[in-house]
């Protein structure tokens, strides 16, 4: 569902990388089903795509692994 909002392959192979890829075709399903604008649905998605680089930098392969040791470097990072 990320190619109706992205045409790049290299695009959608970093949407598709991290913990928060298995989810972003899902999520941009439910945000076109929510007729969210394609500019409004882009930009949530770039937030989201963003924060998933936030989380691989810091070493956090899967939602399953968020320890409370990275807790405190999620929310410090508000």
């Amino acid at each position: 569902m990320l190619e109706h909002r992205y045409k790049e392959k290299r695009t959608l192979v970093d949407f598709r990388r991290g913990p928060l890829g298995p989810h972003f075709d899902g999520f941009a399903a439910y945000l076109k089903a929510k007729k969210y604008s394609h500019d409004f649905g882009k930009s949530v998605l770039g937030k989201c795509c963003q924060f998933n680089w936030f989380l691989i930098e810091r070493g956090i392969t899967s939602l399953l692994c968020s320890s409370p040791r990275h807790r405190p470097e999620i929310l410090a990072s508000r």
